[in-house]
């Protein structure tokens, strides 16, 4: 019997109207994650 190992694969990024950053990944299974990267409200890096 095989195991499958989730491999996530860089589907989409976005910047959200607060300025959140979203990053969604996908498996070539079908599964999918989202994560939410929250700013902290500090000066933006040159």
């Amino acid at each position: 019997m095989s195991m499958h190992v989730h491999v996530r694969l860089r589907h989409a990024l976005a910047i959200t109207d607060d300025g959140h950053l979203i990053e969604e990944l996908r498996c070539k299974c079908g599964a999918t994650w989202t994560h939410v990267h929250q700013v902290d409200g500090g000066r933006p890096e040159r």
